[in-house]
Formats: structure tokens, C-alpha cells, sequence
């Protein structure tokens, strides 16, 4: 039998936190729901987090609406994008749960500066 791992106000920010990565899953929902997190939070760790997710989220919808505009090769970008977006997604999911605060570049230093 494995020990449990106490509830605390830690672990919940690093799960709310987390969670805040989900705006690449539902790109238009996640980015609002990660800046509502990024609002109403008082934790700089998990603000820091929502913040990023946000910028990220933005990201990724205006790059995938103009890579889907372009005629001959938005397949290809699209998948591309979608693949290095995934890969985002799951890293940032882990190294905000496990309490690191990872930045990404760029980012990562607008997040950290507004938080």
C-alpha cells in the first residue's frame, strides 16, 4: 500500500495550476477559464501559471487560424502545430504539477513580469 499524499493548500496549486495547462485541450474555454484562474487567484505560483496558459492558448489560436488560412500548406503546419503543441501541453501539465515554476521562453518572462 502506497502512502497518501496529504491534501494541502500546496498541492492544490500545483493542481489548479496545472489544470490552467488544459487551454490547449479546449482552446477558446481554456483560455477563458485560465484567466479566470489567473484573476481570482491569490497564489503567485498559480497566477504565474494561468497567465502562461493564457499567452500560450492565444498563441496557438492565432497561429493555427492563420496557418489554416494559407492554401497549399496549411495541412501540413496545422498537424505540425498541433503536434508541438501537444508536446507543450503535456510538459507544462507535469512541471506544473510537480511545483516547478517552468517559463517559457518568451512567454514566460510576460507572465512572470505581470504577476
Amino acid at each position: 500500500m502506497s502512502p497518501k499524499r496529504a491534501v494541502s493548500k500546496e498541492s492544490n496549486t500545483d493542481l489548479v495550476s496545472a489544470a490552467s495547462y488544459f487551454v490547449l485541450a479546449l482552446p477558446v474555454i481554456g483560455i477563458a477559464i485560465a484567466f479566470v484562474i489567473f484573476l481570482l487567484s491569490t497564489s503567485s505560483y498559480v497566477r504565474f501559471h494561468a497567465l502562461q496558459a493564457t499567452i500560450l492558448g492565444i498563441a496557438f489560436l492565432v497561429l493555427s487560424t492563420i496557418f489554416g488560412a494559407l492554401p497549399l500548406v496549411s495541412g501540413v503546419l496545422l498537424v505540425l502545430l498541433y503536434l508541438v503543441g501537444l508536446v507543450i501541453w503535456v510538459f507544462m501539465l507535469y512541471q506544473a504539477y510537480r511545483g516547478a515554476r517552468y517559463a517559457l521562453p518568451v512567454i514566460g518572462k510576460l507572465a512572470s513580469d505581470n504577476t
